[in-house]
């Protein structure tokens, strides 16, 4: 399949999912919550990993299940689902919040360095709505365009074609703008993803083997970039622009 056919074939699918939980995983979903209410945080964390594992997402179930583990002391699942739940709604200030809890608890305090002026973009975007807002926006403005359009061709007088033929070109530009961001987003998180440290503590090394030289150490918690992979090895690059080797095992990948 080409990669626009891939991106597209993504991005619908990141549009649709979270829109509604299937039937079969309402049980689960309400098992959850009860359980977190009652303080079991750990059977609801397998509640709600069921519901994620059945192939849902959205921001609330994120959250939650952020806070549950954060509750039940897992602080870099926290911190991932915390970071997953913003990844799809960049303005929730709960998850931002809690997120920001949960990294006072990492050992590891890094200064980033200067974003580029790519990465400030893409940050910006981010801010503004999101993989799934821009995906929603494109669809939206796309179905309005579509509207103006067919009234242009039935409209009557030259006026009106006017006013319906300009709605309608406009709707196509903010469509193209939707859509071009959500692609941009979606190959920025896919080509370059961010991962969690989950291991209490990992060297970094020099080469993707245990031979190669440790350069610096990172403890769970910790957020990195993926830069490339090879065999059981991940090539990262931390906040401050430090780069070297992880053990697959020892993230996840958001």
């Amino acid at each position: 399949m080409p990669t626009s056919a891939r991106t597209i074939k993504a991005l619908c699918m990141a549009l649709l999912f979270p829109l509604l939980l299937q039937a079969d995983h309402a049980k689960d979903l309400a098992t959850a919550r009860s359980q977190y209410d009652k303080g079991n945080y750990t059977g609801a964390v397998q509640s709600y990993e069921r519901i994620v594992q059945g192939g849902h997402e959205s921001a609330d179930l994120y959250y939650n299940l952020g806070n549950a583990h954060y509750k039940s002391g897992n602080i870099p699942a926290a911190i991932l689902h915390y970071e997953r739940a913003l990844m799809l709604r960049p303005s929730d200030e709960d998850a931002a919040f809690n997120l920001k809890l949960s990294n006072l608890k990492v050992v590891d305090k890094i200064e980033a360095m200067p974003p580029s002026m790519i990465d400030s973009v893409v940050a910006a975007m981010t801010g503004l709505m999101g993989l799934q807002g821009w995906a929603v926006m494109a669809v939206v403005a796309n179905v309005l365009a579509f509207v103006m359009l067919g009234l242009f061709v039935t409209a009557t007088s030259s006026g009106m074609k006017k006013a319906f033929f300009f709605a309608g070109v406009g709707g196509i530009m903010v469509a193209a703008s939707g859509w071009l961001s959500a692609s941009s987003l979606y190959s920025e998180r896919t080509e370059t993803p961010s991962a969690i440290v989950f291991a209490p503590s990992a060297y970094i090394k020099s080469s993707p083997d245990e031979k190669g030289t440790d350069l610096f150490i990172l403890h769970e918690g910790t957020k990195v970039k993926v830069l490339d992979g090879l065999a059981d090895w991940k090539k990262i690059r931390i906040a401050n622009g430090n780069v070297g080797w992880i053990r697959e095992k020892d993230v996840v990948v958001m």
